[in-house]
């Protein structure tokens, strides 16, 4: 009798789940959706009342996954339940403020934006995913980046614009496969020095920051073909007007300089306004 009146209450507690999970999650499921996109102020308004609703984490077939535009300001551990699927995970202006560790877990993520909510610090369990290709955290207010960047091995594309951040880690150079990455609006005052060794980057935005020259190293970016340095504070005539617009360069912004610089490297004198000084483009 007893076993009889568990299986009763368990089929319930069934029941009232399944009453009160939001039409987003019961259509994805009823439906065997992959996608689930819950955005804005209807949203927010069930997040704030009741939270965030936990049936979301039974959708093991979900691919892709974005709440945006709501009070959001936390991450149940549960997310890792949908680690065998999961692969966008998008949660753009909400109010988080840090991240579960079980995120690491999510091991088959190609692409994460958690840009414009109020990161303090970088969430430190994104950098055990070696799988990630674009991983978008602009506008908050981080102020480092940990040298555990490099655990994201495959990582294509970093969007760190809108920070507070005042460097970058060496450990980027460590991030082979990076092509774009998108700093502006910061306050960054050098570059590490082997930035150079990021050599497939393509696109390297520092628009706006505290930039007062630039490491020589910087011409063997042989790939780069967007370099926008507007809005720096460089001292050198020759840095300035370098900066003084986006260069664009379909064969690389740094091609004609790089017999300059292997000869300046041989003679011992290593200097970038030395470089640019031999160049008629700036």
């Amino acid at each position: 009798m007893e076993n009889e009146k568990l299986f009763t209450t368990t089929q319930v507690a069934v029941v009232v789940a399944q009453f009160n999970m939001w039409p987003e999650i019961s259509l994805v499921k009823d439906q065997c959706k992959r996608e689930l996109i819950l955005d804005g102020k209807a949203v927010s308004d069930k997040i704030e009342k009741g939270g965030l609703d936990e049936e979301i984490y039974e959708l093991k077939e979900l691919h892709f996954l974005r709440i945006s535009e709501t009070c959001l300001s936390k991450i149940d551990p549960k997310i890792s339940m949908l680690a065998e699927n999961l692969t966008d995970l998008v949660l753009h202006h909400n109010k988080l403020s840090s991240l579960p560790d079980s995120v690491g877990d999510l091991v088959k993520l190609k692409l994460v934006d958690l840009s414009w909510n109020e990161f303090d610090t970088f969430p430190q369990p994104l950098c055990s995913l070696e799988n990630l290709l674009t991983l978008n955290i602009s506008q908050n207010q981080i102020e480092t980046i940990p040298v555990e960047v490099s655990g994201m091995a495959n990582l294509h594309e970093l969007y760190v614009s809108g920070n507070k951040l005042s460097s970058l880690p060496d450990s980027l150079s460590k991030l082979e496969l990076l092509a774009t990455l998108q700093a502006d609006h910061n306050r960054i005052a050098e570059l590490p020095g082997n930035v150079s060794e990021i050599r497939a980057l393509k696109a390297l935005h520092l628009f706006d920051n505290v930039l007062t020259d630039l490491p020589a190293s910087l011409v063997l970016l042989d790939k780069l073909k967007l370099l926008d340095l507007r809005g720096n504070k460089f001292k050198d005539r020759r840095l300035l007007k370098l900066a003084n617009v986006e260069q664009t360069q379909p064969k690389g912004v740094f091609k004609h300089l790089k017999p300059i610089y292997d000869k300046e490297c041989a003679s011992g004198e290593l200097d970038l306004q030395k470089v640019l000084k031999f160049t008629p483009k700036l």
